[in-house]
């Protein structure tokens, strides 16, 4: 009985100290991502505030001076993704994006630049481009895109210059990895003019590499998925396994969709918090539980019968006046007049002998031409459960009290 009680009273506070770490740990990532959808979204409208929508135009003035967005430089410090497209498919920013999400690119559209040109965009911006493409074994194998921003046109030839140096020292850095794949891991910004913005893409439509706002264009198709896509979802790169926190904010003009803008967060710092959060919870409760249980179950000890060994037992008596059976400290009472009751006070009253089935169904009141009669063993199972030790021994078809324990018996006159 007492082991019994001993894992329940364990398992139950085990139980609640689990719950109560898990329910903690809920609220907590609730609490950390509803302020992470706070953020994104107000970073979203501070960047949709920058941006004007007028008759098939974009001007974004007011978004490329702003210190608290991306600077087609990198100057700005800015890590987190962030995506501003048209609802054409022009990429007006596409600065940090997540692997395998939107940063795709029209080859085919990049590659109409392959002799250098002035380019003036729908964002009001004009930029001064030339796409080469990318070859391996003889095959197309992606292209090659540097562009320059806002020419001066007495400049151009040195700006051209630029242009065509960078893109040499690129296609000379690039090569061919694993299944025919662009290699760009060997390519560093640091390997073009900070004035240069470029953008590598395979023959996937796969952006590899870039350092800046390119003039590129991705599949409309994506866009408009995105557009009816959840406000808020969490991703993973299909290819790092890194965690994103996404925000979609649709932008209007006469009621009709123009453009969308996606911030991101980098979920993996907040995964490692809640991680650690879990362990060091758990060997709170470690610390904290085993003392809770053990002076739990020394107080219950003398409050409940418990089960005692027979090295423990010190003192067995029972009161026929009463019906109280006492073993050590320990007071159960029985009934009066009940088979537990009738059955003690024979026991009790000759300890040593040994009781037939027909006698002892004589004491209960019981039918003694009933050979089927289970009463007796039944009663007896019934009083060493509640005493908590084999208190009456039955053995060879008699009853009789546990020899064991009759050096501990007191008051064994019959009364």
């Amino acid at each position: 009985m007492k082991r019994l009680f001993q894992e329940k009273a364990f398992t139950y506070i085990l139980f609640i100290a689990c719950f109560q770490i898990i329910l903690s740990y809920a609220i907590v990532y609730e609490w950390k991502l509803g302020r992470l959808k706070a953020d994104l979204s107000a970073y979203a409208t501070r960047v949709a505030q920058d941006l004007t929508y007028r008759e098939g135009k974009w001007d974004t003035t007011a978004y490329l001076s702003d210190p608290l967005t991306p600077h087609p430089s990198g100057s700005s410090g800015f890590v987190q993704p962030l995506y501003i497209l048209s609802i054409d498919g022009f990429v007006i920013e596409r600065s940090n994006p997540v692997t395998g999400y939107l940063d795709s690119s029209d080859t085919k559209h990049l590659l109409t630049f392959q002799r250098v040109a002035t380019l003036d965009s729908i964002t009001n911006e004009r930029w001064r481009v030339q796409s080469k493409p990318i070859a391996m074994e003889g095959m197309p194998a992606g292209v090659v895109t540097a562009a320059y921003f806002n020419p001066d046109a007495t400049s151009l030839s040195e700006i051209d210059q630029k242009i065509a140096s960078d893109s040499s020292r690129l296609l000379g850095i690039i090569t061919q990895g694993k299944n025919r794949e662009l290699d760009v891991s060997a390519v560093d910004i640091r390997h073009v003019n900070y004035d240069i913005s470029f953008e590598i893409v395979d023959r996937y439509n796969k952006v590899l590499i870039n350092n800046g706002r390119t003039p590129s264009f991705i599949d409309r198709s994506y866009v408009i998925d995105e557009i009816h896509a959840p406000a808020y979802s969490i991703i993973r790169s299909p290819k790092t396994r890194e965690a994103f926190l996404l925000h979609r904010r649709v932008l209007y003009a006469n009621s009709q969709p123009v453009g969308l803008i996606v911030t991101g967060f980098r979920m993996n710092d907040v995964y490692d918090m809640l991680n650690a959060y879990l362990v060091v919870s758990l060997l709170t409760a470690v610390a904290t539980l085993l003392p809770i249980v053990y002076l739990a179950l020394t107080k219950l000890k003398k409050q409940i019968p418990v089960s005692v060994s027979k090295t423990a037992i010190k003192h067995i008596s029972f009161n026929r006046s009463s019906g109280e059976l006492k073993i050590n400290e320990t007071m159960l009472v029985l009934p009066y007049a009940s088979n537990q009751y009738y059955l003690l006070d024979a026991i009790f009253a000759h300890p040593k002998k040994r009781w037939e089935h027909d006698e002892l169904l004589e004491k209960l009141g019981e039918d003694t031409n009933d050979t089927a009669n289970r009463t007796v063993y039944d009663t007896m199972l019934a009083v060493n459960r509640k005493a908590g030790i084999k208190l009456i021994e039955y053995k060879d078809k008699t009853y009789r009290f546990n020899p064991s324990f009759l050096i501990h018996l007191q008051s064994v006159k019959a009364r």
